[in-house]
């Protein structure tokens, strides 16, 4: 019988307590994964990877399921394949928290204990994947579950590629469209540190050369990534990626934030003016600390709520 399909109110409540649900999880770093009814599903799971030699999990109306299915039934006939639904919150956390991923897409497949990866990932190993499963089952199933070296290989910070993958920029130079959201906090964080930093040289009259090195390389490193994205060229959204890789959260738009981070442009480059074309003591104006005190409020939001 053909389960009956979800109304567009429903689709639009389960994304929206989707999307809530993960924002919550990365401003947590993970705390909705250690939750009872996570933890209970994480056994469950585990246990389905274990009792059956293909384990697959899918959503409704997922093309990229159907396709990775369809591989398996065509590929490994001979052995037990398990199909379930894993799109409720605490099936998809649990999933998360298995694979350590940031965000969990569909279809999520395993085979002999082995994350394998999606559709895609099984396509483009098929060879290995096929010659495994003609091979028979191992004699004991790895108690933790690994991850396959092809999807290890894609999953490893890669300086050269934009974040959400290469399809979001239609060539790599151009604009990057999307930004890791947990980037986007320690980013912020540093501007943090970095803005009270500058007041405190203020309050202390130390030597301004200190003060305008500082802007400059803030005002490059933010102006990079208004007009390219995060990485390679921002230095620091570069640094804090490698940092905060494994807890980077998921891809998401660039656009808000290139918009905040103009205005962050406009006020550096505004003391950098009165630096260089007033007097050095016009960037101890009350101007120029209120630019100051802003954006530690402002980059203080978007560290903790990333809003």
């Amino acid at each position: 019988m053909k389960a009956k399909r979800k109304s567009n109110v429903e689709v639009a409540k389960s994304g929206l307590t989707l999307w809530l649900a993960q924002y919550l999880d990365d401003i947590t770093c993970g705390l909705l994964c250690k939750s009872s009814g996570v933890q209970k599903e994480v056994v469950q799971v585990l246990e389905e990877i274990r009792q059956n030699r293909v384990c697959i999990y899918v959503k409704e109306g997922c093309g990229y399921c159907k396709r990775g299915v369809e591989f398996f039934n065509k590929n490994a006939s001979e052995n037990r394949i398990f199909v379930k639904n894993g799109e409720s919150l605490n099936h998809r956390f649990a999933l998360k928290s298995i694979l350590g991923l940031p965000s969990i897409s569909f279809p999520v497949i395993f085979l002999d204990g082995t994350y394998v990866g999606g559709s895609d990932d099984v396509l483009g190993d098929s060879q290995r994947i096929i010659a495994a499963m003609r091979n028979g089952p191992p004699e004991e199933v790895p108690f933790e579950v690994t991850w396959s070296n092809f999807v290890k290989e894609k999953n490893k910070f890669k300086l050269m590629m934009p974040p959400g993958g290469r399809q979001q920029s239609s060539r790599f130079m151009c604009c990057q469209t999307k930004v890791f959201s947990n980037v986007i906090r320690l980013w912020s964080f540093i501007h943090v540190l970095i803005f009270a930093l500058l007041l405190i040289l203020l309050d202390t009259n130390a030597n301004p050369i200190i003060g305008i090195s500082i802007v400059w390389i803030l005002t490059y490193d933010i102006f990079m990534f208004v007009v390219h994205g995060s990485q390679p060229f921002s230095f620091l959204q570069t640094l804090c990626t490698i940092i905060i890789w494994k807890r980077r959260g998921n891809a998401v738009t660039t656009v808000p934030y290139k918009v905040v981070f103009a205005v962050y442009l406009n006020a550096l480059v505004k003391i950098l003016y009165d630096a260089h074309f007033v007097d050095l003591e016009s960037m101890n104006s009350s101007t120029n600390r209120i630019l100051l005190l802003s954006g530690i409020v402002n980059s203080s939001m978007l560290a903790v709520t990333r809003f």
